[in-house]
């Protein structure tokens, strides 16, 4: 990502997207913080959510689903050229490789607006 572009995916070039599936950990922290700092990507979001892990042993009665916990749904809008470094970049910053790290999928968008925050907008 150039220095011009913020990393923002625009209209007129092809996007992809980016999510992320993060234990409630704090990893989601490091992962936006580390993307405003170092990639200049300011199209990321992070919601809370519930989750199951699926390939957990689940000790659960049958018929029901295991407990579920909090986890953290992180999406990334970026170019489709940039993508692909990205995505191994998050790898690495999230830590997915730990046991329980969470997952990463890239999928393709058609189309998203253009957005850049203004100059001295703190970090939230």
């Amino acid at each position: 990502m150039d220095g011009n572009d913020s990393g923002a995916a625009t209209s007129g070039k092809d996007c992809k997207l980016i999510i992320c599936i993060l234990p409630d950990d704090g990893t989601h922290r490091t992962l936006l913080k580390d993307l405003r700092a170092n990639r200049k990507a300011v199209r990321v979001s992070s919601q809370s959510c519930l989750g199951i892990d699926a390939f957990a042993d689940a000790k659960a009665k049958p018929g029901t689903l295991p407990d579920a916990y909090l986890i953290r749904y992180v999406q990334i809008v970026v170019n489709a050229d940039e993508a692909d470094v990205l995505f191994e970049y998050v790898l690495g910053v999230a830590q997915i490789n730990r046991p329980g790290g969470g997952m990463v999928v890239q999928a393709p968008l058609l189309a998203a607006s253009h957005y850049a925050l203004p100059e001295g907008i703190p970090d939230e």
